[in-house]
């Protein structure tokens, strides 16, 4: 409507104009995000960047298509979602009344209250160590959130103000070890045959080069994920010497990120000192280590690996294949082939002898596969049944989806089949675990485990 009224020549409109432009103005500086109403501090922008940077909610999240985490639910459409199901769910469970801002304020603030079905219990508290956002950040990433499907209420966000804890988002006394890890022997460890966690996880190692020649270090790029690796190594060049391998992924080069190989190229030819080269080293059996430290707290790695099995990333639990040989297979499923809708072939990573292979299995020759296994009485016999876990468990009973059956297939076309079974109908459940080791107590010392803890805690 300001530029209709602009073609009107006159110095009352023109006064008008120059007054509604600065009135707009000083709602951007105050907060104001579309709603018109002003609500210092909060900023859809804002929320956008502590998204997607220092609030982490990328490291587990995606959006749509954006990003690639796989941790927790994808946030597409998420106010839709939360409007139409997730606030009645709640409001359903604690019988109070819920709507969208007290879901999404409670589910960012408090996230272990309350888990979307299929994923664990390990979102940190968000306005503590290590995130540590402040109030008006977190209301930022909610307007943020919001955003994405409509226009935020600012004054619903604004009535959140002076709820959280006055320590919100400042530094506070951290969780003291027993013993204080060395971080470089821990991250020779975390690479080394003893504690194999490179055989299933990548993370990040730096070192320092004097020189880097392009005739030394041959690189390879992959266009669509948009990552440089290491190709080949000239034997004997500073390259090669100081411990880059074939194989590492370029993550920063001389404090400059990489994302193309003429980047590199471009830095290299400014050096005229010692250098640092951070690369990614490892397998992705196991999820991505390499913003470990930034996103979980000292005593939640401490329990993930001595109790691996507690909280399993979504995505990594153990799978059960039982064979019609009457042997059974454990590993990592790393593919279903044709798809995983209606599967024919199963590609799964086992660990044996220390080393990963990744095998193929003929789903014909399969009785049952799934990440839980339960006792299911039926005519009299006790048969073992594998599944995925959906919910429930041995008291309130317990849902799976079921491929095969005894042998058979669960639907006929070959797709899978959510079952639901009583705790009558159960004699036993064992739930899901997770593929990684369970005696590193025993394997390890208290102070390796503390020296490991320190490495992963660089990993930001």
């Amino acid at each position: 409507m300001i530029w209709l009224y602009a073609k009107v020549i006159a110095i009352p409109a023109a006064l008008l104009l120059s007054f509604v432009a600065f009135a707009n103005y000083i709602d951007e500086l105050s907060g104001v995000k579309k709603s018109g109403v002003v609500a210092e501090g909060i900023d859809i922008d804002r929320g956008d960047e502590l998204f997607w940077g220092k609030g982490q909610c990328h490291t587990c999240h995606k959006v749509g298509s954006k990003g690639s985490a796989t941790r927790g639910p994808n946030l597409e459409n998420l106010w839709i979602t939360v409007s139409a199901e997730r606030v009645n769910e709640r409001s359903s469970q604690t019988g109070k009344e819920y709507d969208g801002y007290a879901y999404l304020y409670e589910s960012l603030t408090d996230p272990g209250i309350y888990l979307v079905q299929g994923f664990p219990k390990e979102m940190p508290i968000i306005y503590q160590p290590p995130v540590a956002l402040g109030e008006d950040e977190i209301l930022s990433v909610i307007a943020y959130l919001v955003s994405l499907d409509e226009d935020p209420d600012m004054a619903a966000l604004a009535a959140y103000k002076g709820r959280l804890p006055s320590s919100a988002g400042l530094p506070q006394e951290t969780f003291q070890p027993i013993f204080t890890g060395n971080q470089k022997d821990g991250e020779a460890l975390f690479f080394a045959d003893k504690a194999i966690c490179a055989k299933c996880h990548t993370a990040v190692k730096e070192f320092t080069l004097a020189t880097w020649g392009e005739e030394d270090v041959k690189l390879d790029f992959d266009e669509e994920k948009k990552i440089v690796s290491i190709k080949e190594l000239t034997p004997g060049s500073d390259a090669e010497k100081s411990g880059l391998e074939p194989g590492d992924l370029m993550v920063s080069f001389a404090g400059v990120a990489v994302d193309s190989v003429e980047k590199i190229t471009r830095e290299a030819k400014k050096l005229d000192k010692p250098f640092a080269v951070r690369i990614k080293r490892g397998t992705d059996v196991g999820p991505d280590l390499s913003d470990l430290g930034a996103r979980q707290m000292t005593p939640m790695m401490i329990e993930s690996i001595l109790y691996p099995s507690k909280q399993i990333v979504i995505g990594y639990k153990e799978m059960i294949v039982l064979l019609e040989s009457g042997l059974d297979v454990r590993g990592t499923p790393t593919g279903w082939e044709p798809d995983e809708k209606q599967p024919q072939t199963l590609r799964i990573s086992v660990l044996e002898g220390g080393e990963l292979t990744e095998k193929k299995i003929d789903l014909e020759e399969v009785t049952t596969l799934g990440d839980t296994v339960v006792g299911v009485e039926r005519d009299g016999d006790l048969l073992d049944l594998c599944g995925l876990y959906v919910d429930g468990d041995e008291k309130s009973g317990i849902t799976l989806k079921i491929l095969k059956e005894d042998g058979e297939w669960a639907e006929k076309d070959g797709g899978w089949v959510e079952k639901k079974f009583t705790p009558k109908q159960l004699e036993y459940v064992n739930p899901p675990m997770s593929p990684m080791p369970a005696d590193f107590a025993t394997t390890l010392s208290v102070k390796e485990i503390f020296d490991i803890v320190a490495y992963l805690e660089t990993q930001k």
